[in-house]
């Protein structure tokens, strides 16, 4: 996995290009867990479709939740922020379609 770069401004950083990128081919609201390759500390995830990514627990696509734990939303398309994962062992990723995840991944 290639490292990041630090700007003169100790509080910006610039990620170089990753060098560890996983694709998975999603399955019709079928939930896929991913494990964090050793030593990753960043990750970045883009999708063909509309895909949720739990850190926390096994994803489901939500209806109404309420309570603080909701998984995330990755709109068709576009690309998250790099997101710390600190703590972080397994994702859980699913869509209401077929879909295709990138998976980029920082030391």
């Amino acid at each position: 996995m290639a490292g990041m770069l630090k700007t003169l401004d100790p509080h910006s950083l610039i990620f170089a290009r990753s060098g560890y990128i996983n694709a998975h081919s999603l399955g019709v609201a079928t939930a896929e867990s991913v494990t964090i390759p050793t030593g990753a500390k960043y990750v970045r995830f883009k999708a063909t479709t509309l895909v949720y990514v739990d850190f926390v627990t096994t994803a489901a696509v939500p209806g109404d939740v309420v309570d603080g734990s909701s998984p995330m939303i990755i709109p068709a398309g576009t690309a998250t922020e790099i997101i710390p994962l600190s703590g972080v062992t397994t994702i859980s990723l699913i869509s209401p379609a077929a879909s295709i995840v990138t998976i980029e991944f920082w030391r």
